[in-house]
This record gives C-alpha cells, sequence and structure tokens, in this order.
C-alpha cells in the first residue's frame, strides 16, 4: 500500500513540473509521453518491491514492459517533435478559454491517477508464484502475444505518423489514414493496445490471485469501446470530415482489423 501512495504522489508530483512546463511552451501533448513513462516506471517498480527472490515469470513481465514503455515512448516523442500540437488539447484550450490552464492542470493531475490504476494491477507480480520457476507454456503464451501486440503496435503507430506527416506537406491523396492496417479497421492501434494489456494474463495466472488481472484488460476494453478511447475520438473524426469520414465508419471495422465490408 506504501508504494502505491509513494508512487501515485510521484507521478503528481511529476505532472507538476510538466503542467509548467506546458504553460511555458504552450504545448501539451508531451503529457502523454510522460504518462507511458510513468506508467511503466510505476508498473516495474511494484513487480520488484516485494518478491524475496526474482523468476523468469517476472523477468518476462518486465521485459514485455520495457519494450512497450520504450516503443511508445520513442512514438510519441518522434511525434512531438515533428509534429504540431494534438488537436485534441488545442480544442479543449479553446473551449475551455480563461480557465484553460486551471483545467489543465486538473486534467494533468487526472493523468497520474491513471497512471497509478493502470500500474497497479501488477501488484498481482509481487505474490508468491504458484507453478514452477522455470520457463512455462505460460511465459512462452504472454511473450508472443505481446510480440503480436508490439508489432502491430509499431506498425499501426508508423503508418498514421506518416500520413500525418505526409498531409502536413501536402502529399497525402487521402483526408485520413486508409491504407495499411488501417484499411481493415479504423483503430488498429486501440485493438492491439488492448492486446498488449492482455499478454500479462497467461503470465499472471502464474501467481496466486493471478486471476485478478483479468479486470484490468476488460477495464482497458471497456474504456477504449465506450468511454475515452473509440467514442471521443469518432466523435472529433466526424466533426472534422463529416461525410468523408462516415463513408469510412460505414466499411471498415472499428475496433478488430477485419476484411472491409462491400455489401452497404
Amino acid at each position: 500500500m506504501l508504494v502505491l501512495v509513494l508512487g501515485y504522489i510521484s507521478c503528481a508530483a511529476v505532472m507538476v513540473m510538466l503542467w509548467l512546463w506546458q504553460r511555458k511552451t504552450h504545448k501539451s501533448s508531451l503529457v502523454d509521453l510522460v504518462w507511458t513513462l510513468c506508467v511503466g516506471a510505476f508498473a516495474i517498480t511494484l513487480i520488484l518491491v516485494n518478491p524475496s527472490q526474482i523468476f523468469i515469470h517476472h523477468y518476462a513481465v518486465i521485459a514485455i514492459l520495457s519494450l512497450w514503455t520504450l516503443r511508445l515512448s520513442l512514438t510519441l516523442y518522434l511525434r512531438y517533435r515533428v509534429l504540431p500540437e494534438d488537436a485534441r488539447y488545442e480544442k479543449a484550450k479553446g473551449q475551455w478559454g480563461a480557465n484553460a490552464q486551471a483545467k489543465m492542470f486538473a486534467f494533468y493531475q487526472l493523468q497520474a491517477i491513471f497512471a497509478l490504476l493502470f500500474a497497479a494491477p501488477f501488484v498481482v507480480f509481487s505474490f508468491e508464484p504458484k507453478l514452477p520457476v522455470k520457463l512455462s507454456i505460460y511465459d512462452v503464451t504472454g511473450t508472443v502475444v505481446a510480440a503480436l501486440s508490439l508489432l502491430g503496435l509499431t506498425i499501426s503507430d508508423y503508418q498514421l505518423t506518416l500520413h500525418r506527416k505526409l498531409r502536413l506537406e501536402e502529399a497525402a491523396t487521402e483526408r485520413i489514414c486508409k491504407s495499411g492496417l488501417w484499411k481493415y479497421s479504423r483503430h488498429p492501434n486501440y485493438f492491439f493496445e488492448w492486446l498488449h494489456w492482455c499478454s500479462y494474463l497467461p503470465l499472471a495466472l502464474q501467481f496466486n490471485y493471478g486471476w485478478l488481472y483479468a479486470i484490468h484488460p476488460l477495464t482497458v476494453l471497456y474504456l477504449l469501446l465506450f468511454k475515452t478511447g473509440i467514442p471521443l475520438t469518432e466523435k472529433h473524426m466526424v466533426e472534422s470530415y463529416g461525410e468523408y469520414y462516415r463513408e469510412y465508419q460505414r466499411h471498415t471495422s472499428a475496433f478488430v482489423p477485419w476484411p472491409k465490408k462491400t455489401n452497404i
């Protein structure tokens, strides 16, 4: 419990410093990068703080978490350096008007809470393993799912970033990204992100009370499908592109990459 409290306080303090930085630079999207680093560091700390001995199961989880953190951090850093301010933050600050900085401070502190919520489930890996400590089918399964998810995330993020760069250079033929994985899903990055959080479940089942980890991917799925993920992004895209985006919606899967619908 103390580790959770100290971890949250650390994340909240980092977000205060980041808020001060965005007041100076007028660029808010760095918060996505810092949130990623907070989640990765927080989760790894929870894994390492309690066990009397570190087993191969722990190393597998830490390796997957480290790769996820490194990949996403690098992607977000390159976007921060190359692309202009995220339209979501520009729109929010415009709507908030004179209260923009106060509400942005609250938003940054909310990210510290979300970092706690995303990292906390990894406390199950601090419990004692209930299976043999050697490499198991659970480790292999989790690692394979993680590899597939990270590959899908890397490809989808690269395709989207490339499209945005071409749009800035006025070299893109499409107004939105419809090529590669985006031809088969309107949000392949969300799908592979969810798959990533699923990859820890086989690993967690090797620990006492590890089944509790199942709450994590189920919660992420709910958020992506019904709350902060697809609904907000779809609303923004329809407002920005109107019928052009609605046509894309009619023919393309929202979440799971799937062949395009041709009978509509």
